[in-house]
């Protein structure tokens, strides 16, 4: 039961920092192609 405890709190937090940072690549990416894509008085 107390298997899932056992996980030591650096690696959810390595595990949060990096899901942190496929977020911000995403929104990066999403702004960079659509200010590519998208009339400029959009």
């Amino acid at each position: 039961m107390n298997r899932r405890q056992r996980r030591p709190w650096r690696s959810r937090l390595l595990e949060l920092l990096l899901w942190a940072a496929v977020a911000v690549a995403t929104a990066v990416i999403m702004v960079l192609l659509s200010e590519r894509f998208l009339p400029a008085n959009f």
